[in-house]
């Protein structure tokens, strides 16, 4: 399969009323990419979506090309575009051929073709044995890979997935999340995907654009996203990180519980962030922090503990699941190697 280059120009969608629930934006998604839209509820992140499928039409002067033609004013079924929905919204009076080959019939294809359609794409969703089955005769996971099938077997340009994993426990998200990536790069399609869960995000994602009140506030690689975080809100909602505050002085950040180290250099206004998994609890004698235990939560694989005293706000350490670390309790901290995350003063307003 292939899909097509997308490219977004000054696309912006005004609700009645004056809502603006995406703001001028500018996104440019390669033929193959798998592209995330990341952020929290009501930021806008459907309605994008919907913009490039063609069930939402943009404010004027915006534009949607596939591979350099303007789409923006052609409805969704002549987008050609494959769509897989929150509830999958499958056909319970189908078996899975027949939802899965229901897009081809409606187009008229011949019965020849379809079988044959049917049977590609479900070899490629590790799903032939499920062909007979009926739709109520299938778990989570299972539905899944159908509506991804029936979404590609009409062979679209662009694949748009809506929060797939939402409708699922934690515990078949999490595993489901990484069948889904594996999936869409077998599929070698251009799809765009849209999710408030961050580790749905890095895990499948080629690139992520997280957005915020509207816009795309920072779209770039996982790793990039997570190593170098365009503000002090990114930085919190992709990976928790807290701010220290604190004023640096002589290479070193000065905070009320002590100092961690700052080599410059940096603006005269940067911030300071660290996420739970950049400090370390250690010995208060070789600790260059200390603060005091608010809250110690047992996780399993981590214990959780949040500190105050150390830096102007609460912060929270992930430790090993043994650690003593019981409230009231004075701790010391060190920095981990790469832990400091520093981002500009300013942060864009909503």
């Amino acid at each position: 399969m292939s899909g097509a280059a997308i490219a977004l120009e000054g696309v912006a969608r005004t609700f009645p009323g004056g809502a603006q629930a995406v703001r001028p934006c500018a996104l440019v998604v390669p033929q193959g990419e798998i592209l995330g839209l990341l952020g929290p509820s009501g930021c806008g992140k459907t309605t994008l979506l919907r913009l490039i499928a063609g069930l939402e039409r943009p404010d004027p002067g915006g534009r949607v090309l596939f591979d350099g033609r303007d789409v923006t004013r052609l409805p969704v079924e002549a987008r050609h575009v494959g769509m897989v929905f929150q509830s999958y919204a499958l056909f319970p009076n189908m078996t899975v051929a027949g939802n899965v080959g229901y897009g081809l019939r409606v187009r008229g294809v011949r019965r020849a073709e379809i079988a044959a359609r049917v049977e590609e794409v479900l070899a490629l969703c590790d799903a032939s044995a499920l062909a007979s089955r009926r739709v109520d005769q299938l778990s989570g996971g299972q539905r899944q890979r159908v509506a991804l099938a029936r979404a590609v077997a009409v062979r679209p340009r662009v694949l748009l997935l809506d929060e797939p994993l939402s409708a699922l426990d934690a515990a078949l998200r999490e595993r489901l999340r990484d069948e889904l990536a594996t999936l869409l790069r077998r599929f070698a399609i251009t799809a765009v995907f849209v999710t408030h869960d961050q580790a749905e995000a890095l895990a499948i994602a080629d690139r992520v654009a997280v957005m915020r009140a509207g816009r795309i506030v920072q779209a770039d690689t996982p790793r990039a996203l997570y190593a170098a975080p365009a503000d002090a809100w990114v930085a919190r909602f992709v990976g928790g990180a807290a701010d220290l505050g604190g004023v640096v002085s002589d290479g070193s950040l000065l905070l009320p519980g002590g100092r961690l180290p700052a080599p410059g250099p940096h603006a005269p206004r940067a911030r300071f962030l660290v996420r739970p998994g950049g400090l370390d609890l250690a010995d208060r004698s070789e600790a260059t922090l200390v603060g005091a235990v608010t809250r110690a939560t047992f996780l399993g694989d981590r214990l959780r503990v949040e500190i105050d005293g150390a830096a102007e706000g609460a912060l929270v350490v992930d430790a090993a699941p043994d650690a003593a670390a019981a409230p009231g309790a004075r701790v010391g901290l060190r920095l981990r190697p790469g832990g400091l995350i520093v981002v500009p003063e300013a942060e864009e307003a909503p």
